[in-house]
Formats: structure tokens, C-alpha cells, sequence
């Protein structure tokens, strides 16, 4: 049973989709350790950092890059990020601006014409302001990575039996770790060749006024908080991919009468996981 729940542990470890309501006490824990280590390692809040669900190497194209940035993240989602889901940021955006008030005042620099035209210029591309070059050239110019994790977990049982125990110890080492930023595509950015062919689509003034028009007077018929508020479609937005090259993490495991060990190489880069922001936070940081 031991080397059963080890092996699922060690799955959920090289970042395969494990659902944590599949997992006992022990893994859950060993898991979410695993999160808290990379989030100190990266210096974020361990709310900042999910990891990533899903295939976790790196698309071919840049609008596969765009689509894991566009995902909004949902409160259920817990300490996993997941890229593939309906909700996103480009669909609340097309929210706002259709549903703004045309009448409301907008300087000429956040003109919500103009910005209604660019999202429809845009086509259903949504382009964020750095590329899948901008990327592999980041990771290849960053930083390696070292860290231990040496824990041990305790499951109480409650039945009057000793307690189940395991000493969970992983040694991680990357060649290259790289937080990768980016934001949505807009006028303001620099028309970089590799961006030319794409339509800036989105004005962050809306975004903003939006967010701090709470009495509605910006937004009608869609209420504020549907969109805005505790449950609404827009709770965290990613901004940058926590990527790594040259992964290899020993993960060596034991209870009282057994141990095991094993090796998780990566032949290639992959999405560790995912730093996110709240509506302020972002708009104070796409700047």
C-alpha cells in the first residue's frame, strides 16, 4: 500500500494532473509541501504560485503560449492551475467593452470605440506581448536552481492503531529556471516583428476603470460583482510561467519497514507552474 500511494506521490511530482481528492493525508501533504518549497524557492507568496495541471512541456507555437496566460484561475482550483477551461481573460474583456456605458467619459488614450474595434481587428487571436522566442531565449540566459526538501509526515488514523509515517526526502536541481512575464498585447506595447502580424487587442484603462467603478456606473447591464467579486469569473489572472530546463528530482521515500527511491529527469523544458495576481495586483503590475 505503501509503494502504491508512493508511486501516485511521484506521479503528482513530475507534474502529471492528480486531483487532490484522490490522495490520502499522507500525499496531500507531501504535495503541498512540494508547492511550498518551489514558491519560497521562487520568493512568492505560496498563494502567488500554482503548479500547472495537465502536459507540461512546451508548445510549439505562440498562441499555444497565449492560451495558458489567457485561463483565469477559479477559486476550486485550489493549488493547482489549470490552462484548459472556458473562462477566460479575453472573454471577460469582450464583457466590459460591450457591455460598457458608450456614453461614459474615456480619455482619447482609452477611447472605448477604439477599443472595441481592436478586439474585433483581433479575430479570436489573442496575442500577449512576448513570444514563444522570447521565452526560450529567456530560459537560456537564466539562472539554475537548487534545493532539498527533507519532512516527514504523520497520518492519524483515529482507530487506535500507531499512526502511518513517512519520511519524504526530494534533492532538485535545475540547469535553468526562468519566471517568464507577460501581458496582454496592447497599443502601448512596441510592434516587435515577431508581434506583427497580430492586432494589439486589449487597453488596460478598461480593465481599470471597470475594477474601480464599484457603484456600476462604468459597467451596465453586467453587475460589478459578477465579474469582480468574490465569486466572480474574474478571481486570478497568470502572469508569468515558472519554466525549467535540465530537471532532475530524486525523490527518496520511507515508512518503518520500507524505502524507496527513484529519478525524475525531463529530456526537455516544462511548465513548473503558473505566478498569479489578483485584479489590483495586476493591473498595478502591467505597467
Amino acid at each position: 500500500m505503501f509503494k502504491k500511494c508512493l508511486l501516485i506521490l511521484l506521479v503528482t511530482l513530475c507534474l502529471v494532473q492528480v486531483a487532490l481528492a484522490q490522495l490520502n493525508n499522507l500525499e496531500q501533504g507531501a504535495v503541498e509541501c512540494w508547492h511550498a518549497a518551489l514558491a519560497k524557492q521562487l520568493h512568492v507568496a505560496d498563494s502567488q504560485f500554482l503548479l500547472y495541471q495537465g502536459t507540461a512541456t512546451l508548445g510549439n507555437s505562440s498562441v499555444w503560449l497565449w492560451n495558458i496566460f489567457n485561463a483565469v484561475i477559479m477559486d476550486e482550483d485550489g493549488i493547482y492551475y489549470n490552462p484548459v477551461q472556458l473562462n477566460s481573460l479575453s472573454g471577460n474583456y469582450n464583457w466590459l467593452i460591450y457591455d460598457a456605458l458608450t456614453t461614459d467619459t474615456l480619455t482619447p488614450s482609452c477611447n472605448l470605440e477604439k477599443a472595441i474595434e481592436n478586439f474585433q481587428d483581433a479575430r479570436g487571436i489573442f496575442a500577449w506581448n512576448k513570444t514563444l522566442d522570447d521565452l526560450q531565449a529567456g530560459l537560456n540566459g537564466s539562472p539554475p536552481l537548487q534545493f532539498a526538501i527533507d519532512t516527514t509526515f504523520v497520518e492519524n488514523v483515529n482507530t487506535g492503531k500507531v499512526p502511518l509515517m513517512m519520511h519524504l526526502i526530494i534533492q532538485a536541481s535545475f540547469t535553468h529556471v526562468l519566471k517568464f512575464v507577460s501581458y496582454p498585447y496592447s497599443p502601448s506595447d512596441a510592434p516587435v516583428w515577431q508581434l506583427q502580424q497580430y492586432t494589439p487587442w486589449y487597453m488596460q484603462c478598461i480593465l481599470k476603470k471597470a475594477y474601480y467603478n464599484v457603484d456600476n456606473s462604468f459597467l451596465s447591464p453586467i453587475d460589478w460583482n459578477s465579474i469582480f467579486g468574490p465569486d466572480g469569473s474574474l478571481h486570478e489572472m497568470c502572469y508569468a510561467l515558472v519554466v525549467v530546463d535540465g530537471e532532475n528530482i530524486k525523490v527518496t521515500a520511507s515508512d518503518s519497514n520500507t524505502t524507496y527511491s527513484t529519478t525524475i529527469t525531463s529530456p526537455q523544458p516544462i511548465i513548473l507552474g503558473v505566478l498569479v495576481a489578483t485584479v489590483p495586483e495586476y493591473i498595478l503590475q502591467d505597467q
